[in-house]
């Protein structure tokens, strides 16, 4: 009757157990949407292909913005929805953790050789009965892998985030420098065909005729330059918003690229502030969590292993029934589990090591993009403030001693390409800042603190236009 019971009670424990469908997911959603404002979702097969498709189409069809850009991303990549599977793994192991391991049943007939004797017959029920006093220790260990995954999913998605936004700052910089790239060459065109107007009339020389046209050659190949940077913004702006086919080339981006705001975020204690929030760090130290668990379950249970309990039913030839209890134990003479021991003790020197380290590659990221940050924030104050009107007042005045003919067009058309260049310096500028703001935004977390008082300096101007 007892061994009944002891059957129907581990039928009962594995039926009762199911592998929870949210698997975490919520708190990683509202972890991302706490560090970078928006929203994530997991599909797993509950909406349809030619939905997400249609979504996706809806949201490209109007001019594309970073936000817009974003929640494309987290929709339509399809290596963060496959990152999210970590989780249904993670939770199933959680699960399987919980579970007693299956009994065995075992059944013999011996059948006589000779005579007519009957066949005898065994019957063997065990179980592994370790499985019970080990399975608190199984759930911490599947329950840190669990948090392991839910960190590295979290962070997965705030990577995808910062990528979308430092491809958008890419392709807004590469748009505006192509027209400035295109400026420039149309500058340098108009100044070789005007050397070749003056070489035919016996103005100039051959030499300043071939400089001319070096000059020009080397614009052209500026642009056809630039034209490439945009298609590789492009490709890679596609690639983090998952775009292919048709939808590769439908959209696109009429906003430029933002100015540098006027107040600076704070950024003092930024370090302290990353170690906290990182979720990578978060994960490695789950991780040696993990470890610990596995140690302390090998130093408690290694030594014994396959012990196993039950009951056996023997029925001889005579019909004599035999009824009693069973017992299996594998003799720890040679493997008492110390090599395992040693194997996960080395491990968990490796992980915090690898903890540690981290710890210092994360505060020495942080240090280099904050001195990146306010490094390209001056080279853009200095462009915008110094050298712009600089050019311009140079052109301003040479177009005066042209009007007084004291200077030729080709001294005016190089002054103007001179401005325009500084032009093409200052978006370099103003884009590498917010390059350098997203991704000090990631390192510190996904989010940096907020500024007091926005005030937004105004973007990047157009180019001017070369005099006719």
């Amino acid at each position: 009757m007892r061994l009944w019971l002891a059957l129907a009670f581990v039928v009962g424990s594995s039926v009762a157990c199911s592998v929870p469908r949210d698997a975490g997911f919520a708190e990683v959603r509202d972890t991302v949407r706490e560090r970078s404002g928006y929203g994530i979702k997991w599909y797993r097969g509950a909406v349809s292909e030619q939905a997400i498709r249609d979504e996706v189409r809806r949201l490209i069809g109007s001019p594309l913005t970073t936000a817009t850009a974003i929640k494309v991303a987290l929709i339509n990549n399809r290596r963060l929805q496959a990152t999210y599977e970590q989780l249904g793994i993670a939770q199933a192991d959680l699960v399987q953790a919980g579970m007693l391991d299956n009994p065995s049943l075992g059944v013999g007939v011996l059948f006589p050789v000779a005579g007519s004797l009957s066949p005898d017959l065994d019957l063997d029920f065990g179980m592994n009965f370790l499985s019970i006093f080990t399975m608190a220790a199984r759930e911490r260990i599947a329950g840190a892998r669990l948090q392991q995954a839910k960190l590295r999913v979290g962070d997965a998605a705030l990577d995808l985030v910062s990528e979308v936004r430092s491809a958008m700052y890419s392709f807004q910089a590469a748009q505006q420098l192509m027209r400035v790239d295109l400026t420039i060459a149309q500058a340098a065109e108009a100044s070789y065909l005007s050397a070749v107007a003056f070489h035919d009339a016996g103005n100039i020389d051959d030499l300043q005729l071939a400089q001319e046209q070096a000059q020009y050659e080397g614009a052209r190949l500026g642009w056809l330059q630039s034209m490439s940077e945009l298609a590789a913004a492009r490709e890679r702006l596609n690639r983090a918003m998952g775009l292919w086919g048709t939808d590769a080339y439908s959209w696109r981006v009429e906003q430029m690229l933002p100015g540098v705001p006027r107040d600076e975020v704070a950024l003092e204690r930024l370090e302290s502030l990353a170690i906290g929030r990182r979720l990578d760090l978060a994960a490695a130290i789950a991780h040696t969590q993990e470890l610990i668990h596995r140690l302390g379950m090998a130093e408690d249970w290694g030594w014994l292993h396959g012990a196993e309990v039950g009951a056996g039913f023997h029925r001889d030839h005579h019909g004599d029934v035999m009824l009693g209890p069973t017992a299996g134990l594998e003799l720890p003479i040679f493997d008492q589990g110390q090599a395992q021991s040693a194997r996960l003790l080395a491990m968990l020197r490796q992980s915090r090591g690898e903890v540690t380290a981290l710890a210092v590659d994360i505060r020495s990221d942080v240090r280099l993009l904050r001195e990146q940050l306010l490094t390209q924030r001056r080279r853009a104050a200095h462009y915008r403030d110094v050298v712009i009107p600089l050019r311009e007042r140079i052109v301003k005045l040479t177009l005066e001693q042209y009007g007084f003919m004291l200077v030729g067009v080709f001294e005016l058309l190089e002054k103007k390409r001179d401005e325009v260049e500084a032009y093409h310096g200052y978006i370099h500028a103003v884009r590498d800042y917010w390059i350098a703001r997203s991704e000090l935004r990631r390192a510190v977390g996904g989010s940096l603190p907020k500024v007091v008082r926005p005030n937004m300096l105004p973007p990047p101007a157009a180019p001017p236009t070369m005099p006719p």
